[in-house]
């Protein structure tokens, strides 16, 4: 398997004194395709997607993406890494209030000096059931609405790598299809994929299960479906 993401002995401790630490020498290789991160709250999958992701730095260890020590760049250099190499769809889909939900889905892109295809924000945003909210702000959207949207938004960036927490928590079962086959599609054509869900029918669609407990991977199966 080529191996994409690269996480070595992470830790990452608690802020509470006395608690054990959210990650305990926690390794993982990654490749391209979909690969589902499972196990009970608090066994630390949000964190070790923050970390793989650039978004947080480990205690201890290392994180290797793409050829890329992420410990080895500076804020800027990281910033500018994970702008061209990695998307996200967060659980609470971190858009910007006061934007509409197409300057959201459209401001990535724009950030990195590109332009959105006009055409492609239009089929995605039909695609996610969403054609007559494009100028709806943010703040007005519903949950389930500002989720797509994020997918929407990561989609259009079309990322090398794409991390989603629990991108399909604040869906119903048709927009969680809509969203899943997304993500399919989108490990299927070569992106790396790494998802942090509850839900098992993300995970047996999955090429790969990774098992958390007590801060570290226990195991990773292949082809549950």
């Amino acid at each position: 398997m080529e191996r994409i993401i690269e996480a070595y002995g992470l830790s990452k401790a608690s802020l509470t004194k006395g608690a054990p630490p959210i990650l305990d020498n926690c390794s993982i290789s990654i490749g391209p395709g979909m690969t589902a991160v499972v196990g009970p709250s608090g066994a630390g999958k949000t964190s070790l997607l923050h970390i793989m992701s650039g978004l947080d730095a480990p205690t201890r260890g290392a994180v290797v993406v793409d050829g890329q020590d992420l410990g080895a760049l500076n804020e800027a250099r990281r910033t500018r890494f994970m702008r061209e190499r990695i998307g996200f769809v967060f659980q609470d889909a971190n858009l910007v209030p006061y934007l509409t939900l197409e300057e959201n889905a459209v401001l990535p892109l724009e950030l990195a000096g590109r332009r959105a295809d006009p055409a492609r924000v239009g089929r995605l945003f039909s695609r996610f059931s969403l054609p007559g909210r494009r100028r709806t702000r943010a703040e007005a959207a519903s949950g389930g609405e500002a989720q797509r949207c994020a997918v929407i938004r990561a989609l259009l960036s079309a990322p090398r790598i794409l991390f989603a927490d629990e991108p399909t928590g604040a869906l119903d079962s048709g927009n969680s299809r809509v969203v899943l086959g997304a993500l399919r599609a989108m490990g299927e054509e070569g992106t790396t994929v790494v998802i942090v869900t509850h839900d098992p029918v993300i995970a047996s669609s999955a090429d790969r299960v990774a098992f958390m407990r007590d801060g570290r991977i226990t195991r990773v199966a292949t082809a549950l479906s």
